[in-house]
């Protein structure tokens, strides 16, 4: 009972902090003209725009760990498949901040930025729904395991089964490639930032 009570009221609480924040930074960007002009406060946008879909199976499980029942069906299934897309659409998002730090500080003025950033918005929440619609086309029951106080899809027969491993391999591999590439990215980046305070200090000293 203290584990229910636990989990509901610190979900709860999350869900308090996280949403009205994540609203905030959404409002903010889309009301601010000049915020909306800037690379990456676009993609910061589309990252709080995730949370905000995110942190709401958050309220959900919070509140059937602390009621300790079941809600309708339809919250289920749906605070399952957010959950499951989650992950591919926030990594490619990372993986597009990373790609917008490095074109900045590498000060890559001959590529189409526009272009480059359209191609990885839309990759990322095409990524998620993607996902969505894979995953709806399995055969499964789903429920929330008050035990475990987690969501859980539970395919019919072995293939389906067989299927949704399958999936979630694919996934992990996709999560994988864009934190690798992000990782990289980064790594460019804090290069091309230490270069330049190079130049700098080489300046100031008379070089």
């Amino acid at each position: 009972m203290t584990v229910h009570l636990g989990i509901g009221i610190v979900s709860i609480v999350a869900f308090s902090f996280f949403f009205p924040c994540n609203l905030m930074i959404v409002w903010t960007i889309a009301t601010k003209r000049r915020l909306r002009k800037l690379w990456a406060y676009v993609i910061i946008f589309h990252t709080a725009i995730l949370d905000v879909g995110y942190i709401l199976p958050i309220l959900t499980t919070g509140l059937m760990s602390l009621l300790g029942i079941e809600l309708p069906k339809s919250i289920v299934v749906g605070s399952y498949y957010i959950m499951t897309a989650f992950p591919a659409t926030q990594a490619a998002l990372n993986l597009s901040l990373a790609v917008n730090r490095m074109i900045i500080f590498m000060d890559l003025r001959r590529v189409n930025k526009a272009a480059v950033y359209c191609v990885l918005l839309a990759f990322s929440w095409m990524a998620g729904v993607v996902w969505i619609v894979l995953t709806a086309l399995i055969k499964a029951n789903f429920r929330f395991d008050l035990v475990k106080h987690t969501l859980l899809m539970m395919p019919v027969n072995s293939q389906e089964n067989r299927y949704q491993s399958q999936l979630n391999t694919a996934k992990m591999y996709l999560t994988m490639f864009c934190f690798g590439t992000a990782f990289f990215c980064y790594l460019i980046t804090i290069y091309a930032i230490f270069r330049k305070v190079r130049v700098v200090n080489c300046r100031n000293l008379g070089y």
